[in-house]
């Protein structure tokens, strides 16, 4: 009987080589024709490049446009940063009567400030009572050539209860007590009008110590028995001290208004600009340390800026130097604080971004915290640890945005936080959210581990065919 070859079924022309199981090397055919494909498929590749291309130059690329943008924020971030801190500080000095005398009280307390206190009031004194004169009017004739003796141990009595009045309690209750009364029309004063405690004239900026100069008169008085105030005429002794004197106070004056007005906008745009330079940027990483370092480089700069006002001011026309300088720095205290504190700000978001980031180091470091992890779950020794693990490791994104916002909020409830407090929290922060990851880890790894027991344990109960 003749095979049916016309319906495919004759001899096999299968090659041998084709049902091995092993496969056959290449031949130069087959390499030339893998090499025209990949050449085929890098021009289709380059062809697809040019037409993306093509269309990002036509409707714009959405990452680079977020790069720009958050660019452009994170400069005007840095721009706003002295004027907001700079407005915040003069609102702290206008519209807060607290803040304000915790400011200035510590004036009453600096030994330049009370020296030239009690210069000024012994000066005051001494020029309106003439005691020469008045005791060549008390002395016989044949006496009178004593009268300048007398007269020179009156100054110095004059000028020992001054200095004593200046660092007596009463001076720095009467500092308090001037300052606080009149920092209710203190904006009235900054605006270029006068109360009846501190005025402003001529560029000069004056409290009056009145209340300290009838303390010193009656000191004079207990001790001599001779009514001093009483042979003064009213008016002749001036009882005003000069807390500040520039050539600008108009200028500043005008400046204080507009701080007014716009105080909390710059506020807000700082926060802003912010805000937008992270959550707008096209990676969230990268974002955060642009912030960073616009926060660090206008603090250096603005840091800068203050030590060259500093020294400017010292260039004034003072009676006593030691004293303007020591007023400028304590009043300007709060203000060098508060940029040391977002310089910490800054730093700590440069790091934060660095710890993320892709380099070796930044991977060396996060490996340190895996192997923290795996080193704790070999202690653990595969034991079941609750439900908080598990816990954390589902909310693990959620728990640690909660303890940043717990750390800021701290931040912002502290009446002046330093830089090293800011870097302290930022610490404990790191810290407990590095034990949520570590925590979390371990229901990880224990849920990772699950389907290898599952699997292990199912090989043991299948039993070799051959053994049944």
């Amino acid at each position: 009987m003749t095979s049916d070859s016309s319906d495919g079924g004759g001899p096999d022309e299968t090659p041998a080589s084709a049902q091995e199981t092993g496969s056959p090397a290449p031949t130069a055919s087959d390499v030339s024709e893998l090499e025209s494909l990949r050449a085929e498929n890098e021009r289709l590749r380059q062809e697809v490049e040019a037409a993306d291309g093509d269309h990002k130059k036509g409707h714009g690329d959405p990452r680079k446009r977020r790069r720009r943008l958050s660019i452009t924020l994170a400069v005007f971030t840095a721009i706003l940063l002295p004027l907001s801190i700079t407005t915040l500080w003069t609102k702290n000095l206008l519209l807060n009567t607290d803040k304000y005398v915790e400011t200035v009280s510590p004036l009453a307390s600096d030994p330049a400030i009370q020296s030239a206190v009690a210069t000024g009031l012994t000066s005051q004194v001494i020029e309106a009572l003439d005691l020469e004169t008045f005791v060549e009017d008390l002395l016989p004739e044949e006496a009178q050539p004593l009268a300048g003796f007398i007269a020179v141990g009156g100054d110095n009595l004059v000028a020992t209860l001054a200095d004593k009045a200046v660092k007596s309690e009463q001076f720095e209750t009467v500092w308090v007590e001037a300052n606080r009364a009149a920092h209710e029309k203190l904006v009235v004063l900054l605006t270029g009008g006068s109360t009846d405690l501190v005025g402003t004239a001529g560029g000069e900026v004056t409290l009056s110590l009145e209340a300290l100069l009838d303390t010193v008169l009656g000191g004079v008085e207990d001790f001599t028995g001779i009514d001093l105030a009483g042979l003064v005429p009213g008016g002749v002794i001036e009882s005003e001290f000069v807390l500040f004197q520039s050539e600008e106070l108009a200028d500043i004056q005008t400046a204080v208004k507009w701080f007014d007005r716009i105080a909390w906008f710059l506020v807000i745009a700082f926060v802003a600009c912010l805000l937008g330079a992270i959550f707008l940027a096209e990676d969230r990483r990268l974002g955060v340390r642009r912030g960073g370092i616009a926060l660090v480089a206008s603090t250096i700069v603005t840091l800068i800026g203050l030590a060259f006002v500093r020294d400017i001011y010292s260039n004034g026309t003072f009676e006593n130097l030691e004293a303007a300088l020591n007023a400028f720095d304590i009043v300007t205290n709060f203000l060098r604080m508060s940029l040391r504190a977002v310089l910490a700000f800054g730093v700590v978001f440069i790091t934060g971004a660095w710890l993320f980031g892709p380099s070796a180091a930044a991977l060396k470091v996060r490996g340190w915290g895996q192997l923290a992890v795996n080193a704790a779950d070999e202690t653990a020794g595969g034991r079941d640890l609750g439900p908080v693990p598990r816990f954390l490791d589902d909310h693990r994104t959620p728990i640690t945005w909660s303890v940043v916002a717990l750390g800021v909020a701290w931040l912002l409830l502290l009446d002046h936080p330093t830089g090293l407090t800011v870097l302290g929290i930022a610490l404990l922060c790191g810290v407990v959210i590095g034990a949520i990851t570590l925590v979390a880890g371990l229901a990880t790894q224990a849920a990772e581990a699950e389907p290898a027991d599952a699997t292990v344990g199912a090989s043991a109960d299948v039993k070799d065919p051959a053994e049944a």
